[in-house]
């Protein structure tokens, strides 16, 4: 395990890095915040100023329709090929659907259970998740602190990260093809 303080740099300096960045600072005896980049660079002067960080500006070009993305696979390591539906409603409602051959899951952080998986077609009323807490007013705070966190503690024990970012990765690769195969009207073979 390495002993060194983990170098972190944040790309974009919006609403959610925030929330990345108490995630670090929690730990900010295993991490240093180094670097902040923002398409508004004076914003990441701002950001960067209270860690005594290096600010950048990221370059126009860069800009991308959708940052959020989700994908996952089975407990057997199968990744599993899925419609899925995103619904947000303001202020505070977020609930991802996602509906596959086998079932559904349902993820609403405002419902107690919060998260559901319905079993087959004739299961109306599902199973909860107990490994999904109820914490209305900080599960997406808690869950980006949790990510950042192992996020470090993968580098410094030399391990893959919780969330593979081959997921991120994949998940962008079906989300471009989503748009392609709408511009073109026709399907996408990944």
């Amino acid at each position: 395990m390495s002993e060194q303080r983990v170098r972190i740099g944040i790309i974009g300096a919006g609403g959610i890095s925030y929330m990345h960045e108490a995630g670090y600072s929690e730990i900010d005896d295993l991490c240093e915040l180094v670097a902040f980049c923002d398409i508004d660079e004076e914003q990441a002067r701002e950001r960067a100023e209270p860690h005594q960080a290096s600010a950048y500006k990221l370059l126009p070009e860069s800009q991308v329709d959708d940052h959020a993305l989700a994908f996952g696979h089975l407990a057997n390591g199968a990744v599993f090929a899925t419609t899925q539906s995103c619904v947000t409603e303001a202020p505070w409602s977020e609930r991802l659907e996602i509906h596959g051959n086998e079932g559904s899951l349902i993820v609403d952080q405002l419902a107690n259970p919060p998260a559901i998986y319905f079993h087959g077609s004739n299961d109306i009323d599902g199973t909860p998740l107990p490994e999904v807490s109820f914490e209305p007013l900080a599960w997406k705070y808690l869950s980006i602190v949790a990510e950042v966190q192992d996020f470090v503690q993968a580098i410094r024990e030399e391990r893959a990260p919780v969330i593979d970012p081959l997921y991120g990765h994949h998940a962008l690769q079906v989300v471009e093809a989503a748009y392609r195969s709408v511009a073109e009207k026709r399907s996408i073979a990944l």
